[in-house]
């Protein structure tokens, strides 16, 4: 992550592809690995065709995780487009 002196807003999005999402498990680690934050699935939202989580950095914040959220994999869901 940028060590910058002003707060910034950290935007990760997964795109789908076909029938499926790819669900972004995120995680914010210190310099040293250990994870000081974790995006809970609630902060995710579709914005567009993009599930997307948007959050600002804090201090201490260096490394940003993306993984595969295990919890999710295999699961259906339903939204609505107008």
């Amino acid at each position: 992550m940028p060590q910058a002196s002003a707060d910034y807003t950290v935007s990760v999005a997964s795109t789908p592809f076909g029938p499926g999402v790819f669900a972004p498990d995120v995680a914010l680690l210190d310099a040293d690995g250990k994870t000081v934050r974790t995006m809970e699935r609630e902060k995710f939202v579709f914005r567009g065709n993009d599930l997307t989580v948007l959050f600002r950095n804090h201090p201490g914040e260096r490394y940003l995780l993306v993984s595969s959220d295990p919890g999710e994999l295999g699961k259906t869901m339903q939204r609505t487009q107008e």
